[in-house]
C-alpha cells in the first residue's frame, strides 16, 4: 500500500500476464488481494479500502491486456468478513466517520463501521453499568485506527463472516454465473470454458454464423466462445 519498496499488485499482474502470454496454449493466473484480508482481520477498514482501490487497478490492467473473446476473467472471494454498517448516518456522511444518534443511551457517538469480532472492543464497568470509549476527539479516519468491535479478539484475529460472496465475470461462458452457486461450481465453469478436465472432449459451443446471422453448434476452438486464458481475482469480501 503506497510502499515504493515493493511492486504494486497492478505491476505484478502486468508482469505475470506478459510472461504467461508467451505460451500459445494459454494460461491460468490467480491474483489475490491478500492485504485486504489482513486489514479486515485487524479491524482497519480505511486500510482495506485503499487495498481495494489497488485491487481494482490490477483488474483493470488485466482487462486492458487481454481479449474477452478468449479470456475468462473472474472476480470473487473465498469468504466475507464481519464488518457491518450502522444505520442513521446523515446523507453525505463520511463512511469512516462518527454518528450522533439521540436514541443512544450513553449519548456518545459511534462509528458507522463496526466489527462483530476484533481487537477494537473497549468496554469498562463502573460498578453500575458498562461504559464504552468516547470517540468524540478521535481521528477515526486514521489508516491505523482500529474500529470498535463487540467481541474482543487478539490483534489481527477478527473472524471471517458467513455471508454469500459475489462472483463477477466477463469472457467466454461468464453467463454461467447467474445465481447462488456452490463454491466448487466456479472450477467447473473454468474447466468448461477452457475445454479441459472432464470437458476436454466436450467443447461444442453455439457460435453465430455471420452469413445467416443465426447460432449454430460447432466444435469450438480457442477464441470461439471458449477460453484459453483464465484469470481469477480473489479477495475477502464484505458487504457495503
Amino acid at each position: 500500500m503506497n510502499n515504493s519498496t515493493f511492486p504494486s499488485l497492478k505491476k505484478l499482474t502486468e508482469i505475470a500476464i506478459t510472461r504467461l502470454s508467451r505460451n500459445e496454449n494459454g494460461f491460468f493466473l490467480m491474483v489475490e488481494g491478500g492485504r485486504i484480508d489482513h486489514a479486515l482481520h485487524s479491524s482497519k477498514p480505511h486500510a482495506a479500502f485503499m487495498e481495494i482501490l489497488e485491487f481494482e487497478e490490477a483488474v483493470e490492467a488485466a482487462l486492458n491486456m487481454t481479449n474477452i473473446e478468449d479470456t475468462l476473467i473472474i472476480v470473487t472471494a473465498d469468504h466475507s468478513h464481519v464488518m457491518t454498517i450502522n444505520g442513521y448516518p446523515s446523507r453525505g456522511h463520511d463512511i469512516l466517520g462518527l454518528v450522533t444518534n439521540k436514541d443512544v443511551r450513553d449519548n456518545l457517538p459511534y462509528t458507522t463501521l463496526m466489527f462483530t469480532t476484533g481487537f477494537g472492543a473497549n468496554y469498562s464497568w463502573n460498578g453500575e453499568r458498562v461504559l464504552r470509549k468516547n470517540l468524540t476527539n478521535v481521528d477515526t479516519r486514521d489508516m491505523n485506527f482500529v474500529f470498535p468491535s463487540a467481541v474482543l479478539t487478539n490483534p489481527g484475529s477478527g473472524t471471517h463472516g458467513g455471508e454469500d460472496i459475489g462472483i463477477y465475470a466477463v469472457g467466454p461462458m461468464s453467463h454461467l454465473f447467474h445465481r447462488v452457486h456452490e463454491q466448487s461450481y466456479i472450477a467447473h465453469v473454468m474447466a468448461y470454458s477452457s475445454c479441459i478436465g472432464p470437458f476436454k472432449n466436450n467443447c461444442r459451443r453455439l457460435v453465430q454464423d455471420k452469413q445467416s446471422n443465426k447460432d449454430k453448434n460447432v466444435q469450438s476452438k480457442a477464441g470461439r466462445r471458449s477460453s484459453n486464458k483464465i484469470l481469477i481475482f480473489t479477495i475477502p469480501s464484505f458487504l457495503i
